[in-house]
C-alpha cells in the first residue's frame, strides 16, 4: 500500500503516540534503571532545596 508524503506526515506522529502507549512499551520503561523513581532525594539535593526555599521566603519577605 503506498501513501502520499502528506499521508505520512499525517499518520507519523499518531503512530508514534500508538507505539509508546503500548503496555510492552510501559514494561521496557519501568525495567530501565533510568526511569525508576526513587522515594527519597540524596541529603545534598535535599539540602540545596532546603537553602533555596529559605532563600524564597526571604526575599519574599523583602519585598512586602
Amino acid at each position: 500500500m503506498s501513501r502520499s508524503n502528506g499521508n505520512k506526515s499525517q499518520t507519523l506522529p499518531a503512530s508514534i503516540r500508538r507505539q509508546i502507549r503500548t503496555e510492552a512499551n510501559a514494561r521496557y520503561l519501568r525495567s530501565m534503571p533510568a526511569f525508576r523513581v526513587d522515594a527519597e532525594l540524596p541529603a545534598d539535593l535535599r539540602k540545596i532545596l532546603t537553602d533555596m526555599e529559605r532563600a524564597e521566603t526571604i526575599a519574599a519577605k523583602r519585598e512586602r
